[in-house]
């Protein structure tokens, strides 16, 4: 089979994240959560369309996935926190996303209810 590669077709999943201490989806989370990550010449776009980055989210280096500065596929992370981003993107995660992160638009794990424009 050959890699599969993003065109017109794009699969979106939603995964609502539920605390075992909060039945009550209206209710905040213990914990904030706000992650994205994306290729370089969407971030601008990100921002726009999720208006509440300006808010809770700045760039932040993730350990397992290196910076490629010339390349214009690389990927950006944007969280609340390092420590956020590290959590999620371990060694395993990293190595699948270097290896067929063409095919990615973007990652987006948060506890905020997301209305995109």
């Amino acid at each position: 089979m050959e890699k599969i590669q993003a065109s017109e077709d794009v699969l979106t999943v939603d995964i609502p994240i539920r605390f075992p201490s909060y039945s009550d989806p209206n209710q905040p989370s213990p914990i904030p959560i706000e992650f994205l990550l994306l290729k370089k010449p969407k971030v601008k776009q990100s921002f726009t369309q999720y208006e509440h980055f300006s808010q809770f989210v700045s760039q932040i280096k993730l350990e397992n996935l290196p910076n490629n500065p010339k390349s214009k596929s690389e990927f950006v992370a944007l969280a609340e926190s390092e420590e956020v981003g590290n959590h999620l993107i371990d060694k395993n995660i990293a190595d699948v996303l270097l290896s067929s992160g063409d095919a990615l638009i973007d990652l987006h794990i948060t506890d905020q209810k997301v209305y995109n424009k």
